[in-house]
């Protein structure tokens, strides 16, 4: 959950917040801005039932659902900067919005699966604090963008969700079912 918990809010707000500053919008402008962050924030709520599925199948099937999620979209983010395309924007911001859904559904459900009833208070406290430092990933990509190319940028940050994403394979390894022989 740890290595995870920043992605939460790191994924919603990268698509509203820095890729609009990025990509010119033309004519749209803060119309623009606005459709790019609904469009996120309404994919992380319409995914959630999802993740609650994935959460019933497996502890760990939402979050490594939610980080390839990330993954996909830095890197979508990437090209979307490097074409400046408004349509590829739009498919970048429903990606990082589901993979916001996915880690913020799981995150809350293990942090309640770890605490008792005296903790749960305390648990999901500490969950969204570290989820919170999410909210410093567009001014780092706004910052970081104007020392490098933002696209390499995008690209080194989809590498750190690959580590991140490597937390939830070794914290929970990934069990093969044995074929049964007659």
């Amino acid at each position: 959950m740890l290595p995870t918990a920043p992605w939460v809010f790191g994924a919603a707000t990268v698509s509203p917040a820095a890729l609009p500053v990025l990509v010119p919008l033309g004519g749209y402008g803060a119309v623009g801005g606005g459709v790019v962050a609904a469009v996120t924030l309404g994919s992380g709520i319409a995914v959630q039932p999802r993740a609650r599925r994935l959460a019933r199948r497996s502890p760990a099937a939402p979050f490594r659902t939610g980080m390839a999620a990330v993954i996909a979209g830095l890197l979508a983010a990437a090209l979307t900067v490097a074409t400046g395309s408004l349509v590829l924007l739009l498919a970048t911001a429903v990606v990082l919005g589901s993979a916001h859904g996915l880690l913020l559904v799981s995150g809350l459900q293990l942090a309640e699966s770890l605490a008792g009833p005296q903790n749960i208070s305390t648990v999901i406290a500490v969950f969204y604090s570290l989820t919170y430092v999410g909210f410093a990933f567009p001014a780092l990509v706004q910052v970081l963008g104007k020392l490098w190319d933002p696209v390499a940028v995008l690209v080194a940050g989809s590498a750190l969700a690959v580590a991140a994403l490597a937390t939830t394979l070794i914290a929970w390894p990934v069990r093969r079912a044995s074929r049964i022989r007659s």
